[in-house]
């Protein structure tokens, strides 16, 4: 590791935020107040160490600014790193008037540009609002002084006063605007990380939409599909539980097929099912043959609450459709309220297209090679049965054998020729 990195490794550590601060805003004005505090410490150490040096003595007030200073750092590192800066605001206020009127200073440049000092900071580090009140202050504090210090002309300093305020003025205005464009970058990265957000989403969704895709094509056995295809909902969108309900023949009922975890195996136990059009989201989806969304469960009058699944916050339940008819329903829930939009609407209806599509075709599968097979056992039984009776209206006496040709099959008897 070289120097270089030691050096930047070390002041990161000297300026991490607190762990309560989050937001990039927030944590970059920590780290700047932990910075500038902290070089302000270093250099009135230095300072400090210097005076005494040369004069043999430590100054009070210098040992309160250190300490001021110390205070105001260790609030930079704090859960509220703001104390800081307004610690250090309003600590620099205070000890340049007390320097004017304890050394009975005049009102000069060098003496504006230290009362400038504390509106700067404030604009750097803090708000709008606490810049004009720091800069109101200062231009107060400075015209009373003008006015209430017996030593001090205030007639000549008046140019100075005017000065300050101009100065201050466009300090103010400087923050105003850098709060604005703050702001104006704030919203637009929030705008950028939704677009962001829903990019990954679509593409999650996108990705799920052809893993159920392969699915569908691969596996024809309807209880493997079905238990494949919640598996994917689960897993890849990350919801809290997906189920598919198949209406019975005779049209009654929305029965529970395929559902996850171990509450979908207990509610497949019971034989869970719900009658087409009752008030719940699955009797709704199987009567009218619309999707339906429940996006608050606690609210919302159309969600029947199951023990088995307490942390269902929104449920949203797409109809399983094969033209006009619909036979059953995809039911997918989630822990957080409105979780389900447009853009989810739209990709899990036609993913439940496709699934009605495949339960369909599997099922006519299913139900032709059931149809095969007892046409294959009727096929044999019936010749069976017909050479049972070919074989009772013949006699069999001498018979060593049977020749096929064109006029059918006859027996050979012995001493026949061929």
């Amino acid at each position: 590791m070289t120097t270089d990195m030691r050096e930047e490794t070390l002041w990161q550590m000297l300026t991490r935020p607190h762990a309560s601060v989050t937001g990039r805003q927030a944590i970059r004005q920590a780290r700047t107040l932990a910075g500038v505090t902290l070089v302000l410490l270093f250099v009135d150490f230095l300072i400090m160490v210097a005076y005494a040096v040369a004069t043999g003595r430590i100054m009070s007030w210098e040992i309160a600014v250190l300490l001021a200073l110390a205070l105001a750092y260790g609030l930079s590192r704090s859960a509220r790193p703001r104390l800081s800066a307004l610690t250090v605001v309003i600590f620099l206020l205070i000890t340049n008037f007390v320097i004017l009127v304890v050394l009975r200073s005049d009102i000069t440049v060098r003496n504006i540009l230290f009362l400038m000092l504390p509106s700067l900071i404030a604009a750097l580090l803090l708000s709008s609002t606490m810049t004009i009140a720091t800069a109101a202050a200062s231009i107060l504090g400075l015209l009373l002084f003008g006015l209430l210090a017996a030593w001090v002309d205030f007639s000549q300093a008046f140019t100075s006063i005017v000065s300050l305020t101009f100065v201050l003025t466009l300090v103010v205005v400087t923050a105003l605007l850098r709060e604005r464009d703050i702001q104006t970058i704030e919203q637009q990265s929030e705008a950028v990380d939704t677009v962001s957000r829903l990019l990954q989403v679509d593409m999650q969704r996108i990705a799920l939409t052809s893993e159920v895709g392969r699915a569908i094509t691969a596996i024809r056995n309807m209880d493997a599909l079905l238990k494949r295809v919640v598996s994917l909902i689960v897993e890849q969108a990350d919801f809290y539980h997906a189920q598919v309900f198949l209406i019975d023949e005779a049209g009654r009922y929305a029965v529970l097929s395929e559902s996850t975890g171990e509450a979908g195996r207990e509610l497949l136990a019971r034989q869970h099912r719900l009658a087409v059009g009752s008030q719940s989201v699955i009797g709704q989806v199987t009567a009218r043959g619309e999707p339906v969304i429940a996006s608050d469960t606690d609210t919302d009058v159309v969600h029947r609450r199951n023990e088995l699944l307490p942390y269902t916050r929104a449920e949203m339940a797409l109809p399983l459709r094969i033209g006009d008819r619909v036979i059953g329903a995809l039911d997918i829930q989630s822990i957080h309220p409105d979780a389900f939009d447009e853009r989810d609407l739209a990709v899990f209806q036609t993913m439940a297209d496709q699934l009605a599509v495949a339960i369909e075709n599997t099922r006519l599968f299913e139900r032709a090679q059931r149809d095969l097979t007892n046409i294959e056992r009727l096929n044999r039984q019936l010749t069976g049965e017909a050479w049972r009776q070919y074989a009772s209206g013949r006699s069999t006496a001498n018979v060593v054998g049977y020749l096929a040709g064109e006029q059918g099959v006859k027996p050979l008897a012995a001493g026949d020729e061929e």
